[in-house]
């Protein structure tokens, strides 16, 4: 980051002072204040877009984490279904069961009453139906989890898609200075070197980031807009191709 430069005339030459303190030397133009504070704004352009990258690297860590606890989750649901089937179906058979055997020799021949079978069974059933129930709607039951899930997962899809569309218009507003700053540089004349101060010039390019920064705000909105027109247009062709289609 550039901070102040001075100017040797005699050499006819600036020297540029860095934010680590290190001073170099560089060719003199009468521009070379433009030229040294679009360099700043460019600079500070590139470190938010790095920014957003490691913000988007950290979005796609959590989208990817929360896809496997998606598929964890899967299987626990499938697996809390057949428990349930299985204990749904399994249990009555065994009660049934049992209370024939412990009861069989109360009854003539053997025989256990029908009646006797079916309160079991409505029993038993009705246990693992309550217990099942209980527990499927309990917070932390895969069901509910997996809803709670995508609701994270679609708002990390969203915030991805965000972001990338503002690294999209960043990557723009970045280029444009770029090309200005080039044009800057080629302007090579050296006319007013005798006018220029003796004393150390401060680089201020706050103003000039901040404008960018606006632009770049404005240009966002924009593409906003324009994105939601566009599938505004979209559904509207959509909606009626349906119409058609149901004639």
């Amino acid at each position: 980051m550039n901070i102040d430069f001075l100017v040797d005339k005699e050499n006819k030459r600036v020297v540029v002072s860095n934010e680590k303190g290190t001073m170099k030397p560089r060719e003199y133009q009468d521009n070379i204040k433009k030229v040294l504070i679009k360099e700043d704004v460019v600079e500070e352009l590139e470190s938010d877009y790095e920014v957003l990258e490691i913000n988007r690297t950290s979005l796609e860590g959590r989208l990817e984490a929360t896809n496997k606890k998606i598929e964890e989750n899967l299987k626990k649901r499938k697996s809390f279904i057949l428990s349930f089937i299985t204990a749904l179906i399994g249990l009555p058979v065994y009660m049934c069961i049992l209370e024939y055997f412990v009861n069989m020799y109360s009854y003539q021949i053997g025989l256990i009453e029908i009646k006797t079978i079916v309160y079991t069974w409505l029993v038993s059933s009705g246990a693992v139906g309550f217990i099942g129930g209980f527990l499927a709607l309990s917070p932390d039951a895969p069901f509910f989890k997996n809803k709670r899930l995508k609701n994270e997962k679609r708002e990390y899809e969203n915030y991805l898609e965000d972001l990338s569309l503002e690294m999209v218009d960043l990557v723009q507003v970045i280029t444009k200075n770029k090309a200005e700053l080039q044009e800057l540089i080629e302007q090579k004349e050296k006319n007013n070197i005798e006018m220029m101060s003796d004393e150390v010039q401060k680089i201020s390019y706050r103003k000039e980031l901040e404008l960018e920064r606006s632009y770049l705000t404005q240009l966002r909105e924009e593409n906003i807009i324009e994105n939601k027109q566009e599938m505004d247009r979209k559904d509207s062709i959509l909606g009626r191709f349906k119409k058609k289609k149901q004639y």
